[in-house]
């Protein structure tokens, strides 16, 4: 088809308060998601062959599972509302399908793993947990599972103008601490941070 896109053409708009607490409407671009793709593929190991497309398309984290998984080729396996919200059928499907990359919420992760049934009944199948939209607390549940599977844990944290603006990865063979930060910048992008009356620290 011939390509009539260009990279400052939306992706979609979505309404988010963000770090602001102040609703507002947000625009992204096809040069915002493009960079965020370009940065995984070569700056990141994130599996992306079979992944789960676990986020509705209503939040922002949906186009990032999908367009990274069938951009490189890989398989996105759909999962139903109902599905989604019953722990032990969810661990089911990851393990049946052998998918190697999850995208979970802080807090959704935090839950499976506050559950002893829940915890010692999630699959070893998994390689990478992406994680994003709140703070990340990682607690000795969580940090025994990807010490004990090997997984990598990928804490991603941006306003929804960019996506994902900045990145951690926290390798199962090193320390992973109880907070981690929210990393550094990914390519193209920059951060500053501000005082509460805007001013640079």
């Amino acid at each position: 088809p011939e390509h009539i896109n260009r990279e400052s053409d939306l992706v979609y708009g979505n309404f988010t308060s963000g770090s602001t607490g102040i609703p507002k409407g947000v625009l992204l671009e096809h040069r915002n998601l493009v960079n965020l793709l370009a940065f995984q593929y070569r700056y990141t190991n994130i599996d992306f062959s079979r992944v789960l497309q676990f986020t509705t398309v209503s939040f922002d984290v949906s186009f990032q599972e999908i367009f990274s998984t069938l951009l490189s080729g890989g398989i996105l396996f759909l999962v139903h509302e109902e599905t989604r919200r019953d722990v032990p059928a969810l661990s089911r499907l990851i393990a049946q399908n052998n998918i190697k990359t999850l995208f979970l919420p802080a807090s959704f992760l935090k839950f499976i793993f506050s559950r002893n049934q829940y915890a010692n009944e999630f699959p070893g199948c998994v390689d990478h947990i992406v994680t994003a939209g709140e703070q990340l607390m990682v607690t000795d549940p969580i940090r025994h599972y990807l010490k004990q599977n090997k997984v990598h844990l990928h804490n991603h944290y941006g306003p929804s103008e960019t996506h994902v603006v900045t990145t951690l990865t926290l390798p199962p063979h090193q320390e992973i601490p109880a907070l981690p930060s929210i990393g550094r910048p990914i390519a193209n992008t920059a951060i500053y941070i501000l005082d509460p009356r805007r001013n640079l620290q």
